[in-house]
Order: structure tokens, then C-alpha cells, then sequence
């Protein structure tokens, strides 16, 4: 057995056999750890460097990952309900079929993220940016986008039903240069009166 393999099986050993809810693990940093399907409710990992990480099936409802620099990890499938991720750096995470319902990302950075078939119902996104974002079947029904850039975003038959937006975020994402096709929009709440969508 190869010193990777090794060290992947003896991570799958703890993880499985080791609850880490609730643990707080603020600034610590970790890289290349495969962390599926772990017990990780309510853990903190606030400010901490957690690269190329597979999380997938992961349950880290009411997480507190504030700050935290988690690029190009693999979130497939993960339950990051109600988990505070306020200004995370998550470039290019791989989040297909996430459920964030009510998470609060405000001024994340989600840049080249894939959060395709994601479910971020009532999740906060203000002054969150979203350049160039999969969002393509997601689900963002309630959640607030006031101040987001979604600039060249992949927004194909996303779910914006009740989506609250201010000029701020009309301005900055250039709807005309989204993926607007199928767009669900009705009840979508715009905070300011003069609020214009064309360019």
C-alpha cells in the first residue's frame, strides 16, 4: 500500500469511527483529506485553510466556517444547512446537490463554483460574489442576493421565486451576460423602487 493510501484509509478510520461534531478546530490547516460522509454538525473551522478536501455526503449543519479558505474542495452532496460561512473564500468548489438552506454567506467568495442542482433556499448572499458561478438548476427561492455579483453566472433554470435583489446587484452582474434562460422569477423582490434590469 502506497504512503497516500495509507494516510487517506487511516483519515476514513478516524472519521468513521470519531465524531468531530461540535469540535472546534478554528485556523487550523489541512489539505488532500477525504472527510466523506463525516459527522461534522456544528463544527468550527472558522479561518482556517481546508484545500482540496472531499466532503461529499458530509453533514456540517450549523457549521461556523467564517473565513474560512476552502478552494477547489468537493462538497458533492454535503448538508451545510444553517452553517455560517460569512466571507469564505470557496473559488471553485465543487458543490452539486449541496443543501445550504438558510446558510449565511455573506461576502463569500464563490467565484468558478459549481453549485449546480444546489439548494440555497433562504440563504443570505449579500456582497457575496458569484462570478461566473454554475447555479444551473439550483434553488435560491427566498434567499437575499442584495449587493452579489453574479457577473457571467450560469443561472439556467435556477429557481429565483421571492430572490430579494437591490440596484447595487443589478448593476454589478450584467444580467444581459447571465444565463438567464427558464429563469424562475415571479414574486422576486427588488429593494429598490427604481430598480432597472435592462443594460
Amino acid at each position: 500500500m502506497d504512503p497516500d493510501e495509507k494516510g487517506r484509509l487511516f483519515c476514513r478510520y478516524v472519521v468513521d469511527r470519531v465524531s468531530l461534531s461540535g469540535l472546534d478546530f478554528s485556523g487550523v490547516s489541512v489539505a488532500n483529506i477525504d472527510l466523506r460522509g463525516a459527522d461534522l454538525r456544528g463544527i468550527t473551522l472558522a479561518n482556517g485553510r481546508l484545500d482540496h478536501l472531499d466532503l461529499e455526503g458530509a453533514v456540517m449543519t450549523g457549521a461556523d466556517l467564517s473565513g474560512v479558505q476552502m478552494s477547489q474542495a468537493r462538497l458533492v452532496d454535503v448538508d451545510l444547512r444553517n452553517a455560517v460561512m460569512y466571507r469564505a473564500h470557496l473559488e471553485s468548489v465543487v458543490a452539486v446537490g449541496a443543501d445550504m438552506r438558510g446558510a449565511m454567506l455573506n461576502g463569500a467568495r464563490l467565484q468558478y463554483a459549481n453549485l449546480q442542482k444546489s439548494d440555497l433556499s433562504g440563504a443570505m448572499l449579500c456582497d457575496s460574489n458569484i462570478q461566473r458561478g454554475r447555479l444551473r438548476f439550483a434553488c435560491l427561492a427566498g434567499a437575499d442576493l442584495c449587493g452579489a455579483d453574479l457577473r457571467w453566472a450560469e443561472l439556467l433554470w435556477a429557481n429565483l421565486l421571492g430572490v430579494r435583489v437591490n440596484q447595487e446587484t443589478i448593476d454589478r452582474s450584467h444580467w444581459s451576460d447571465a444565463e438567464l434562460s427558464h429563469l424562475m422569477t415571479q414574486g422576486m423582490k427588488i429593494v429598490d423602487e427604481q430598480a432597472d434590469f435592462s443594460d
